[in-house]
């Protein structure tokens, strides 16, 4: 018997992003797994994608949606995929190894620090502000502390190597 419905299509499956990809897309989380590890990994319910592949897929969406409630700043998947260059050290002491970026943006070692006088590093704000990253929306929404430089904070800690200098104790 005819009807009138129309056929849908169905959704790929790799249209679809479940909530555990997509956190650990926006934050880095994977519960109890170093993020580092999972990069290669399939996605769980992804038809086979990479984490990567999944974050270049749903990257603009991605992007949208974290710039919606962080705006000057960018998602976990970002800084690792995206970023072309680890933010700059702008006072204190360190020398950045600048192969490999790590966590938000920072460089995967630095060198040379004293621990009297840490390195500072550009805030995020200012990182996309000086690579022209930021959407019109997102200058507008930026307030000045939003420039301020910052050290490295307690999650950045766990990912960056950090190779203080050791004072002579003559």
């Amino acid at each position: 018997m005819p009807t009138n419905r129309t056929k849908r299509k169905p959704r790929r499956r790799a249209d679809i992003m479940p909530p555990q990809v997509r956190l650990y897309l926006l934050h880095g989380v994977v519960e109890g797994v170093n993020p580092f590890i999972v990069n290669r990994r399939k996605c769980p319910g992804m038809d086979g994608s990479t984490f990567e592949q999944a974050f270049r897929h749903h990257e603009e969406m991605l992007i949208r949606e974290y710039v919606k409630d962080f705006p000057g700043r960018r998602p976990w998947s970002w800084w690792r995929w995206t970023a072309k260059e680890p933010r700059k050290i702008l006072a204190g002491t360190g020398k950045p190894e600048l192969t490999a970026i790590t966590y938000q943006g920072f460089p995967l070692a630095i060198h040379e620090v004293q621990e009297e006088d840490p390195p500072m590093f550009e805030s995020q704000a200012a990182y996309l502000h000086r690579l022209r990253l930021l959407s019109e929306e997102e200058r507008k929404a930026l307030l000045p502390e939003d420039f301020i430089p910052a050290p490295l904070d307690e999650e950045a800690r766990r990912y960056v190597y950090i190779n203080e200098v050791l004072n002579d104790a003559d």
